[in-house]
């Protein structure tokens, strides 16, 4: 039989916090799987606990998610910013100005990157 206890950690912070800091807490957390199960053999009598295992599911806010897609659009950023407004206009079949392809770009991006991440999530 398998039995799944849900576990979450969620963190309300005003600071950044170091990786250092998620690493301790995860390790921590670890710790805590692995020593629920000679914890629970000892409260019911007759019960075994073969393994015990955590998994992390989601990472949110500031992920390092966000921060590789903040590096792919600065890292392609020239690239990004011809080819986005001439795929829009090729789309639309209106014209983009020269002086709102930054701004046609990074609003592209944006939707593209949280509307795939909903879509996921869906």
């Amino acid at each position: 039989m398998e039995i799944v206890l849900p576990h979450r950690v969620e963190y309300e912070v005003r600071d950044h916090v170091s990786i250092e800091d998620v690493i301790g807490t995860l390790r921590a957390n670890q710790r805590l799987a692995q020593e629920l199960g000679p914890f629970l053999e000892s409260l019911f009598e007759g019960l075994t606990v073969e393994h015990s295992t955590l998994r992390v599911e989601d990472i949110s806010t500031g992920s390092l998610r966000e921060y590789f897609f903040l590096a792919l659009i600065v890292a392609f950023q020239e690239d990004l910013k011809q080819e986005v407004p001439a795929l829009l206009e090729k789309w639309l079949g209106m014209p983009v100005s020269t002086e709102y392809d930054s701004v046609v770009t990074v609003c592209i991006m944006v939707m593209l990157f949280y509307g795939a991440d909903y879509v996921y999530r869906r």
